[in-house]
């Protein structure tokens, strides 16, 4: 399974964005979305954001989302 890892992921316009895009290929059918921010507000409403769009792709089975607000632990094994 393929890991992105999205560093300051409370940037709504950006992480939804890049979120969406990746979900169109193929070879992305299955992947983990890693969201880091030091703002925990921001980052729990990205949570609901990514798991939103992953459920209107049909891709909440293939796909998940990982929050943290440790940069390391949100690169660990990424792609």
């Amino acid at each position: 399974m393929k890991k992105f890892a999205f560093i300051g992921a409370g940037s709504l316009k950006f992480t939804s964005r890049c979120v969406r895009d990746l979900l169109l290929f193929p070879a992305f059918d299955a992947c983990e979305f890693a969201l880091m921010d030091i703002n925990r507000h921001n980052l729990d409403y990205m949570v609901k954001v990514v798991n939103k769009i992953l459920h209107e792709m049909g891709r909440e089975d293939t796909c998940k989302v990982t929050a943290t607000m440790d940069r390391a632990e949100a690169l660990k094994g990424a792609d």
